[in-house]
């Protein structure tokens, strides 16, 4: 799903995760699902922002045709 969001880079570390589950080779995971947390919370403050961001837009543009 992440790779359909456009989402590249937590999408490569999520494939790699699996990939290693598959082959029972888990001595990078840590690091791996490490980088993968990171990249999703940066995704995840990003669409924070922009939702708040839209929605102060809104908010904005509500109140001056209001007047």
């Amino acid at each position: 799903m992440l790779g359909y969001l456009g989402i590249t880079g937590a999408s490569q570390r999520a494939r790699e995760l699996e990939e290693m589950g598959r082959k029972n080779d888990l001595q990078t995971a840590p690091a791996v699902f490490a980088a993968l947390e990171a990249e999703l919370v940066q995704v995840l403050a990003s669409m924070r922002n922009q939702s708040c961001t839209s929605v102060e837009k809104h908010l904005s543009a509500k109140a001056g045709g209001e007047q």
